[in-house]
Order: structure tokens, then C-alpha cells, then sequence
């Protein structure tokens, strides 16, 4: 039974893989928009004359 499990696992594992690359790739994407949205607010707020620090 454990032996067939972790041949499933082994079996799948470029799909783990995968699914984890993906999910740190979201993060990076989600931190560089964030970072992105910040900086864009920034400006927006420096052009109505508002200190934002």
C-alpha cells in the first residue's frame, strides 16, 4: 500500500512541481502589481500634492 503510494507520488511529482512553481510565480506577479500599484498611488497622490511619507 505505501509502496503504491509513493509510486503515485513519483508518477506525479513534474505535476506537484508544477503546481508549486506556479504558486511562486503568482506570488512574485502579485508582489511586483502590488509594488507597482504603490508606486502609481505615489505619484497620483505627488501630482495632488499629497505627502504620502
Amino acid at each position: 500500500m505505501f509502496k503504491k503510494g509513493k509510486n503515485l507520488l513519483n508518477k506525479n511529482e513534474p505535476f506537484f512541481k508544477k503546481i508549486y512553481c506556479l504558486k511562486n510565480h503568482c506570488e512574485k506577479i502579485s508582489q511586483n502589481f502590488a509594488f507597482f500599484l504603490s508606486g502609481s498611488f505615489d505619484k497620483l497622490f505627488r501630482s495632488f500634492g499629497v505627502k504620502t511619507q
